[in-house]
Order: structure tokens, then sequence, then C-alpha cells
């Protein structure tokens, strides 16, 4: 059975999102980067589920992108309540960064399927990251227009 790995600083969100998940994975929790790594490193992390915006000195968007070194085809679901012109320049760069590899995001609220057919795509390579890409562009446009 694959293994996800869930990167959330809401508890509520991490409890769900992992309740949701157990029904088709092994699922692993955590906030802490270090701890994520280990997770990495001693178990077979099939996908991560990372919230962009943590209450963390580092983003789920940097932890992936950590993680991604030594576990370079992972691949990684982003999840977010904050639109994406409210995330960080340094956010944008992060998902860059990791495409061409397997990244699609989920705005939140979403339901119990959306989460389920999202992270089963991205663990059957079926799935198109024109929709993400878009998505940045559209924001990083919004936020540089918005600034002028």
């Amino acid at each position: 059975m694959p293994t996800v790995l869930i990167i959330e600083d809401n508890p509520v969100s991490a409890v769900v999102l992992s309740q949701i998940l157990q029904r088709s994975y092994n699922v692993v929790s955590t906030l802490d980067p270090e701890e994520a790594k280990g997770y990495c490193r001693d178990l077979k992390i099939d996908v991560i589920v990372a919230d962009v915006l943590l209450g963390t000195p580092v983003s789920g968007t940097e932890i992936a992108r950590a993680l991604r070194q030594s576990c370079p085809d992972i691949p990684v679901l982003f999840v977010s309540g904050t639109p994406l012109e409210g995330w960080f320049a340094s956010d944008f760069a992060n998902i860059e960064a990791l495409l061409p590899g397997r990244v699609d995001f989920l705005m939140k609220p979403f339901t119990a399927e959306a989460l389920t057919v999202a992270v089963s795509r991205l663990l059957q390579h079926d799935y198109s990251d024109t929709d993400i890409r878009a998505a940045v562009a559209e924001a990083k446009s919004f936020r540089k227009t918005a600034g002028s």
C-alpha cells in the first residue's frame, strides 16, 4: 500500500486529511522538516500532501523542495486555503523549481473525493501540470499589476 506524507500545521486539517487518505494509503504526518526528511529516508514515501503556508519559519513548498533533494521523484500535492495571490514569491519559485516533476494543487475547501482523485492521479502519472502552471502564472501576473 502506498504511503502518503502529510505536512499540515492545522491539527484538525491534518486529522481530516489523514482520515480520508487512510482508506486507501498508509499515512504519516508531521510539521517538522527534519522529521519529514527522516520519513523520506526511513520509509518509502510515495506522495507528499503539503499545506503551502504553514505557521512555521519554513513553508510547505520549502519542505517539499528539500525533500525532493533526497527523494527526487516524489510527487507533491499542495493544498492551501490562501489564494495563490497571497502566497510569498519564494513559494512560487519553489513550485517552479519542483516542476516539471509531478506537482498538483488543491484549493481548500475541497471534497474527500477531490483529494483522493488528486493523490491517485499523481501516483499513477495521470495528471497534467498545465493547471498549476497557469494558476501560478496568473497569480504572479495579478501580484505584478496590483503592486504597480
